[in-house]
């Protein structure tokens, strides 16, 4: 889909995409008809339908839920932003090459509403465009349920949970230290971590916080003795 010119998309007016797109199948994505009237995504579609295969009509799916995400922010400041990133000259891709990448590399829809709901903060200038970054990559990088279950809770402690591994090696925890002792029979040690920056602004930006903190501690005990 590196034909799609997303800096171009975002350019222009799109404020036409509706709850009932997002919900089309991927067999109807082309057939009928709804993109025919998406600046240059509709072009490129109409020319190359007969070829079409199921991995762009994913990656169409997930650029449309990135679109809706950002659809709502004015023509004009979406290109001031944009212009303003990719004339720092900080970054070796531009906005629409970045964007691609990450939609590419996204493995769910749900991955794709996150970057889209991102990058509207970065238009309304709340992050910045190396936050933005950092978090995509994390989201990328993490097991999706994990990645919910860290958004929807306000559980700090990850030391019973299944998700702390993920959760770690995608930089939203941060390891500051790690106590124990070595013995002849081998080491053990305790791993202490805390919400590191990037895990800090998904949870501003994207967290949905529920209410039982107590039931959601015992599933998280429930889940460290594989009992679900």
């Amino acid at each position: 889909m590196s034909n799609i010119d997303i800096e171009k998309t975002l350019s222009s007016e799109y404020t036409s995409i509706t709850k009932d797109i997002l919900e089309v199948g991927l067999d109807s994505i082309l057939d009928d008809g709804i993109l025919k009237d998406f600046p240059l995504i509709g072009g490129f579609v109409s020319l190359g339908k007969i070829g079409i295969t199921i991995n762009d009509r994913i990656f169409i799916k997930k650029l449309i839920h990135f679109l809706y995400e950002t659809q709502n922010i004015p023509k004009h400041k979406r290109e001031e932003v944009i212009n303003k990133i990719n004339e720092s000259n900080k970054y070796q891709l531009s906005v629409g090459e970045k964007i691609i990448f990450i939609l590419d590399k996204a493995d769910s829809i749900s991955k794709a509403k996150h970057v889209g709901k991102l990058f509207r903060y970065v238009l309304e200038e709340k992050i910045g465009y190396e936050m933005y970054s950092r978090c995509v990559n994390a989201i990328n990088m993490i097991y999706d349920s994990d990645l919910t279950h860290f958004l929807k809770t306000q559980i700090t402690d990850f030391s019973g949970s299944i998700e702390k591994d993920g959760l770690i090696n995608s930089g939203i925890l941060k390891v500051v230290s790690a106590e124990g002792e070595t013995t002849m029979g081998g080491s053990v040690f305790e791993l202490k971590y805390i919400i590191s920056e990037v895990g800090e602004c998904l949870r501003k930006y994207l967290g949905d916080k529920e209410e039982d903190w107590n039931y959601l501690q015992s599933l998280v005990q429930d889940n460290s003795k594989n009992k679900w």
